[in-house]
């Protein structure tokens, strides 16, 4: 059977604008999608009709903020980022930047506060490697947690390497990605 996916582009505006501005330019849709559950059409089948199912949609998620760049790095972040949503968000996945000399050290946590106090997470990190090969550069979690409109500053168990640069305002190199809440 044949399923059809559905990408909902006019959604995930609001989310583009909100991270960089009214034009959403420098924030391209990417490839990576989250799949809503499909329904089954109510009423009764007989024993010769097959059920059909309808299509699931899947919605694109879009990068909802990066203070992420190529230009050199630092580690000790000055700060952490802080982006703000314009409307309730599904954060599909929260990637910081590690990149030491040696090689960054385990992955730790990564977590969300926002401007009420209100924590989300942390949520334990997957390492991957950087530029260079450096392992465990990039750290990675995957919450899928609904997140309502508002500021929120991202929260990295280890400050102490996460890399930062002029680009990023001194801020810990992070990006998240997600798509609105249904």
């Amino acid at each position: 059977m044949a399923v059809r996916r559905f990408i909902l582009v006019a959604a995930g505006a609001a989310l583009i604008a909100s991270a960089c501005g009214d034009d959403g330019a420098s924030n391209p849709f990417s490839a990576s999608t989250a799949t809503v559950a499909g329904s089954t059409p109510a009423g009764t089948v007989s024993a010769s009709k097959a059920a059909t199912t309808a299509p699931a949609a899947t919605i694109a998620d879009v990068e909802v903020f990066s203070t992420m760049n190529i230009a050199g790095v630092t580690p000790g972040a000055k700060t952490s980022p802080k982006f703000t949503l314009k409307e309730p968000t599904v954060i599909t996945s929260i990637v910081t930047y590690h990149w030491m000399p040696g090689g960054a050290p385990a992955p730790g946590t990564i977590g969300l506060q926002g401007e009420d106090g209100k924590t989300y997470g942390p949520w334990k990190a997957v390492g991957t490697a950087g530029q260079g090969g450096v392992a465990n550069a990039y750290w990675t979690v995957t919450p899928n947690v609904t997140l309502p409109a508002g500021s929120y500053l991202v929260v990295d168990s280890h400050p102490a390497s996460w890399s930062w640069n002029t680009e990023s305002g001194g801020a810990g190199m992070a990006s998240a990605k997600g798509h609105p809440a249904r």
